[in-house]
């Protein structure tokens, strides 16, 4: 077994190495990480004489600044360090200019000053908290954030009501997709104070799961690698514009819908444990 030491040093390594990739790709000013989650797995190789092997993977959250970046960077960076290191560690990142973190609202503020200082340097140096007008924030206005929650659950009530009519399983896709989205919008927004602006239906699960464990049997991850049911998460929603309606099938659709209800039914009280009392701020 691996060492708290040893695990340590092998987390340091990774992130030497990530880094690296992202900076070949863009020109970072700092990468912070403030987070990570180990995946371990073994199994018996029985074409190594029955060896037992053991596979360890890590996902790291990271918050990357720079001064400017193109349009799909936050795609391309986590793809390239997956690729660049064959699967053994993703990244779930946020890409902020430093623009955007001087000029965001109070939240959001709030989020980045906690990473910042309470965050681990991965590489660069970061700005001072003056410099990116994290200092004085005030407080978070709660009655906005249980606003802003409370209608995200209700707008994923209603989609997933209404995911089995008419028997259209092109259009129960898009009600999934968007019920999913708005939950975790919702759940980062009452939990992160962070809105984020990449909306990619496994980027924000895994962001949402950063900030409350969602367990497998509540919504399993390995959804997004079906063939089937992953063609259904990663779809656009422009498909409504080009696509048959003969797409899916309403049995793929009845078993995420299943999912997706167990995804609301989790999330719900969660969500209701952000809001507030007395003046509204937390």
């Amino acid at each position: 077994m691996e060492t708290s030491e040893h695990t340590k040093r092998n987390m340091e390594v990774a992130l030497t190495a990530i880094a690296s990739t992202i900076n070949e790709y863009i020109e970072a000013i700092s990468i912070h990480c403030f987070g990570v989650v180990h995946d371990a797995s073994s199994f018996l190789d029985l074409t190594q004489s029955g060896r037992d092997r053991h596979h360890l993977h890590c996902r790291f959250y990271l918050l990357v600044l720079a001064e400017r970046y193109r349009n799909n960077a936050l795609a391309d960076i986590m793809d390239l360090v997956e690729k660049s290191s064959d699967g053994r560690h993703s990244v779930t990142a946020i890409l902020q200019s430093v623009k955007q973190v001087t000029s965001t609202n109070d939240g959001h503020r709030h989020f980045f000053k906690g990473i910042l200082e309470s965050g681990w340097l991965v590489d660069g140096k970061s700005p001072s908290l003056e410099e990116l007008r994290l200092l004085d924030i005030p407080d978070v206005d709660g009655e906005s954030i249980d606003s802003y929650t409370s209608a995200r659950l209700d707008v994923a009530r209603d989609c997933l009501s209404r995911v089995g009519e008419n028997g259209c399983a092109l259009f129960g896709s898009h009600l999934l997709r968007l019920a999913m989205e708005q939950l975790f919008l919702g759940l980062l927004y009452g939990k992160l104070h962070f809105r984020p602006d990449h909306f990619n239906l496994r980027y924000l699960y895994h962001l949402s799961n950063f900030a409350v464990a969602i367990p497998n049997e509540v919504f399993l991850e390995l959804l997004f690698d079906h063939q089937r049911y992953g063609a259904i998460l990663s779809a656009s929603h422009s498909e409504l514009r080009y696509r048959g309606t003969d797409l899916y099938s309403m049995e793929d659709i009845g078993v995420l819908n299943r999912y997706c209800q167990s995804l609301l039914e989790y999330l719900a009280p969660l969500l209701s444990t952000t809001k507030t009392k007395g003046n509204g701020k937390r």
